[in-house]
């Protein structure tokens, strides 16, 4: 019998139980045996009770497993009293999760962690309203320092005074800062508020003042280098004296808060210069420029460390006021235990001696939080060591890929090489065949090295560790055995090209090579081994042919996922996506939810226009525009859409029962009543050619919803707003994996962490690099928290940037190479050789490129030379009991709707209110939300209300005429039969005849009415800048004078600076979208917020 390559090292783990061990194990390694193996030594041998040991994994699936497999181990020794006992221990064991061990610690010791004895874990569906909590305490907090009664004083021990506080913030709105990047940063800083300690405790800077006089030196600097040149004409001259007037004309207005870089230009004769080499005076310039540069971030470093320290502190206080309800997050679980076991010596004195032996998987993913918390349990509160054989730790640090969830892989290998361990190396593969294997060490051991390779020398300070690629070995007699005697394992590298002439684009082009290869592989009938347990419980493997199930297909983001899944389905290929976030993009799940949210929001035009034009409701652009031509309009609460009948006012009317029922149904049942009410069921049997799948992702849909329910008791607006924050880590849920047994898998890069699966399809590699990454990270030199948001930086973001750089870039490398050995059978790996500089990573392309060249594996194959098959994939599918489409009742959708592609838009609201980072994402600009409290409206004493009140009051002013004013006799009594004739919510219409009867008496509004003027006027184009399609309604567009104003009615009981200034950004949308299709320039936007004594008006001028 042949031992395995790392036999003495898995020998070592099982036995040697006194030693500390750190072990890394390679992908496929079998580390899970390894660590039962080890926890039946500790039991059987050492009798230590089951009661004693904790065993932390990385997933509660992981925990089970883990559980499982020891039970049945345990069980082979029934009869033994050791073994019969710690059976019976086994439910009671700690074989959990880290959180689930810090929750338990908790438990224990309420007091000393200063929470009450009965706490609550919110899950993942209440943490945007626990988000929105905090983005008002922040805004009320800047609020109050504004106006001086913030004590910032008081949080700070005195350290920052309420001036220095308001100063920062004056600062900050005079920069143009980024109020939705701030709250960005709240919510990191909330996320992580346990590592926040650094960032309080750094020291502020001295305040400076970049003045006139400095300013002066260094124009004056630079004046004097460019006298002499003896030519005012060389080129060098003319661009220095461009650049000294730029500063001139900065100094002459005051300015010394902005920053530039220093042009050398191109030219420059050395005999203009006396001789001296241009390069070197050009370097010189650059110096003293950046002399410029350096004063005005000395001058803003103070203000901006206050900020943040005074923010921290806010969260901070913020996250112990939480605590003291005894309402947690998940995160709270590990910071709070690192702060209980940190600061109560007694404490860790008795986990030490409750939990003599800790095992920690996955170790590679650990923070510093959670590093903290082991060595503290298993560190000997006696001598201040780890106490020999009670931390054993399994991880391989060229899998860490959970840096966007705080793992710190610094943390990981300093502990490794700090902390008294040896490192033990499991490197034998059970997953992979020799072909994969040797694919994935080949292309790694090559791209490992040169992941953080640039063209420029970093700073070495700012470099993070590197990880050393250490190559897996195959499992001994694999290749030798009989059964596997014809096997054609495959690694191939397929490579496209997007043609411009065909129109055909790089995610197209990928798509049907992937379509390809899947169809060739079932085509020819590749084989995948297949494991057979013999009758007296040895196994052996066969061979089986592929089905679609077996075929994952691996991408990077869930943009790329979104557009595979949509190019399978029009090819009628059946799949699964696997995570929740792709669950939710599947085509008919994303059009159930842009129905909801017409239910939700019936005000927005575009909300409700959209739902219209999805499969379920059916209408067409032809049909929309019929209707409008007609002078129709998308108000729900119109006083004619009763007494109308056809396609549209049905679909409006569908839309208007979903709205009323939002206000009496829960959303659980609200979200079964709307799949019914749209026949989503009929719709999946009758055109779906994998209708058990779509079925599935339904249910999935409504048992979420039942389930946001249950925790939160939110509104309908709360639970889209919910589904729309699915694609960040902060909210994901966990998908079941699918029992379907035909489609082709889907996941991302970070899913499939993990998982195996006979053939894998590497693709999604033709993303370019993010050019202005949102960071936020504690610096690797002192942990201090630095940043660089959009309009939002820090005292020292370039150094965090540049470090953040080269730390994706090193595990962008893990990321591939967790995904390449998730094949077992076969690897193939997409790759895009048109436009190789726009990849991911062109380290990788350049690896794949090398080894390649130099043999090592096979050259790469064009996707015009794979052979072309048809596969019939509804033969692997099972099929329900066909129904007729003339057999459902009353169906919405057409097949022509349901198959043509819905053009993407974005509503004027959305991109008003959207973080900065998805502003930018879809190519817009736009205004920084301002902090000046001239913008504030205050509230008036009045119940909060829904979209209902606004939707109302805009199609009470729509309707509104100075004719029927003047014929009421009274605003009031016009305003009450307005409400009535608008259809308005009876519960609502004394307050909304309030609101119009202040609108109608208002001088703006009757002004506007007089003149020239056009109500609910629909906007649509595109930006100057590029970008998606904008979509959106003008509440009142009126000529005054020789110019245009547009106004807006706004229903809010009371609305902060921020709000407001959000609020303009949507008219600036309408106002570029109107911008030379009428005879004369928008000269201001107006805000109108009708109140009990008048009208609130805000005003924004254009230049």
């Amino acid at each position: 019998m042949t031992l395995l390559p790392d036999f003495e090292n898995r020998e070592r783990i099982r036995t040697d139980v006194d030693s500390t061990l750190f072990v890394e194990a390679g992908a496929g390694a079998g580390k899970t045996y390894s660590l039962v193996q080890r926890l039946l030594t500790l039991i059987l041998e050492r009798e230590v009770p089951v009661t004693q040991i904790a065993a932390i994994t990385f997933t509660k699936k992981a925990a089970a497993e883990l559980s499982e497999r020891l039970a049945r181990e345990l069980a082979k020794n029934a009869g033994n009293p050791v073994a019969d006992r710690a059976l019976l221990e086994l439910p009671s064991a700690v074989i959990e999760t880290l959180h689930s061990f810090c929750q338990r610690l908790l438990r224990l010791y309420p007091l000393e962690a200063g929470i009450p004895p009965e706490i609550t874990v919110q899950d993942n569906f209440a943490a945007e309203r626990q988000s929105d909590m905090l983005r008002r305490r922040v805004n009320e907090a800047f609020s109050s320092a504004l106006e001086g009664v913030f004590p910032i004083a008081e949080l700070s021990d005195g350290k920052i005074l309420d001036a220095d506080f308001r100063e920062a913030l004056e600062h900050f709105a005079g920069e143009n800062g980024s109020m939705s990047s701030l709250q960005q940063l709240a919510q990191y800083m909330d996320d992580n508020w346990g590592e926040l300690g650094p960032t309080i405790a750094a020291t502020l800077p001295e305040a400076f003042v970049f003045d006139e006089d400095a300013a002066t030196r260094i124009v004056d600097e630079l004046r004097r280098t460019l006298n002499e040149c003896s030519d005012p004409e060389d080129a060098f001259a003319l661009t220095l004296s461009e650049q000294i007037t730029e500063l001139q004309l900065r100094i002459a207005a005051g300015d010394f808060t902005k920053v530039g870089k220093f042009r050398k230009g191109n030219g420059g004769r050395k005999a203009n210069w006396g001789g001296a080499v241009v390069k070197e005076i050009k370097s010189a310039c650059e110096r003293v420029w950046n002399s410029w540069n350096e004063n005005v971030e000395r001058q803003a470093a103070r203000p901006k460390a206050v900020l943040r320290a005074s923010l921290a502190l806010i969260v901070l206080d913020n996250a112990r006021r939480r605590h003291r309800t005894g309402e947690l997050q998940f995160g709270d679980l590990v910071y709070l235990a690192d702060q209980l076991l940190k600061h109560h010596p007694h404490v860790r004195e008795d986990v030490h001696t409750r939990f003599t032996h800790l095992l920690v998987d996955e170790f590679q993913d650990t923070d510093p939080a959670q590093l903290r918390i082991v060595r503290a349990i298993a560190t000997d509160p006696a001598t201040g060591e780890l106490t020999p054989g009670a931390l054993f730790t399994v991880g391989d640090p060229k899998q860490s890929i959970y840096r966007f969830r705080h793992a710190d892989l610094d943390t990981y290998l300093t502990a490794r090489d700090t902390q008294d361990c040896e490192v033990v190396e499991l490197t034998t593969n059970f997953r992979s065949t020799s072909k994969v294997l040797d694919w994935s060490n080949q292309v790694f051991e090559r791209y490992f090295p040169n992941a953080m390779a640039t063209s420029k020398k970093p700073n070495p300070n700012l470099v993070p560790r590197e990880v050393a690629f250490t190559a897996l070995d195959t499992r001994p007699g694999l290749d030798d055995a009989p059964e596997l005697a014809n096997f054609n394992s495959r690694t191939i590298v397929a490579h496209y090209e997007a043609i411009k002439e065909d129109n055909l684009s790089k995610e197209e082009a990928e798509c049907r090579l992937i379509l390809s290869i899947i169809r060739q592989a079932l085509a020819e009938d590749w084989q995948r081994r297949d494991k057979v347990v013999r009758d007296d419980g040895t196994s052996h493997e066969t061979l089986v042919g592929l089905e679609p199930h077996d075929i994952a297909i691996l991408v990077r983001t869930h943009r790329q996922a979104a557009s595979l899944m949509a190019f399978l389905d029009a090819h009628d290929v059946p799949y699964v996506p696997e995570g929740a976030a792709l669950t939710y993009l599947a085509p008919e799940i994303e059009e159930l939810h842009v129905v909801l949210h017409a239910a939700a929001d019936p005000a927005e035009s575009l909300s409700v226009g959209a739902a219209l034009r999805t499969s379920l409701l059916g209408i067409s652009d032809l049909e929309l525009a019929q209707w409008a031509a007609a002078g129709n309009s998308l108000n729900i609460y119109g006083p004619r859409l009763h007494d109308l009948s056809g396609r549209i006012p049905d679909a409006l009317n569908l839309i208007l029962k979903l709205h009323e029922a939002s206000r009496e149904m829960s959303v659980g049942a609200l979200v079964s009543w709307a799949c019914d009410q749209l026949h989503m069921v009929e719709l999946a049997a009758a055109q779906s050619s994998f209708p058990l799948e779509a079925l599935r992702r339904l249910e999935f849909v409504k048992h979420n919803a039942r389930a946001f329910t249950e925790a939160t008791h939110g509104t309908l607006r709360e639970y889209t707003a919910w589904t729309d924050s699915l694609a960040n880590e902060r909210h994901q849920i966990t998908d079941p994996e699918s029992t379907t047994a035909g489609g082709v898998r889907i996941l991302t890069l970070h899913a499939s962490k993990g998982r195996e699966f006979p053939m894998v399809i590497l693709a999604g590699m033709y993303g370019g690099r993010n050019n202005n990454p949102q960071v936020s990270r504690p610096h690797p030199a002192d942990h201090v928290l630095e940043y660089s948001e959009f309009r939002l930086a820090s005292p020292r973001s370039r150094e965090i940037l540049e470090h953040e750089k080269l730390a994706d870039a090193a595990e962008r490398a893990r990321l591939f190479y967790v995904a390449a050995t998730r094949a077992r059978d076969h690897l193939v790996v997409c790759k895009r050789t048109d436009n190789p500089n726009s990849v991911a990573s062109k380290a990788f392309n350049t690896a794949i490129e090398n080894t390649i060249a130099e043999g090592a594996i096979p050259e790469a194959i064009a996707a015009e030379d794979i052979p072309a098959y048809d596969y019939d994939f509804t033969a692997s599918v099972t099929q329900p009991t066909e129904l007729s489409v003339e057999e459902l009742p009353d169906l919405h959708a057409s097949e022509i709707a349901w198959q043509s592609a819905r053009p993407r838009r974005v509503a004027s609201t959305a991109v008003a209110h959207a973080r900065d980072a998805d502003i930018a994402r879809l190519g817009f600009t736009r205004e920084t939300a301002s902090l000046d409290p001239a913008l504030v409206v205050a509230g008036e004493a009045r119940a909060e209300h829904g979209a209902a009140v606004g939707t109302a009051l805009h199609a009470m002013m729509e309707h509104a005429t100075l004719d029927g004013l003047v014929a009421a006799g009274a605003a009031a009594d016009y305003a009450a039969t307005l409400s009535r004739d608008c259809g308005a919510p009876a519960q609502f219409q004394a307050t909304l005849a309030s609101m119009a009867e202040q609108l109608l008496q208002c001088k703006t509004v009757t002004r506007a009415f007089s003149s020239q003027h056009y109500r609910e006027l629909p906007v649509f184009g595109r930006l100057s800048s590029g970008g998606p399609i904008i979509d959106g309604v003008v509440d009142l567009l009126y000529r005054d004078g020789d110019s245009w104003v547009i106004a807006d009615y706004k229903t809010d009981v009371s609305t902060d600076a921020q709000t407001v200034s959000e609020y303009f950004n949507q008219l600036q949308l309408y106002a570029e979208l109107l911008a030379g299709k009428l005879d004369a320039p928008i000269a201001r936007l107006e805000l109108l917020f009708p109140r009990k004594q008048g009208v609130v008006i805000r005003t924004r001028s254009l230049g």
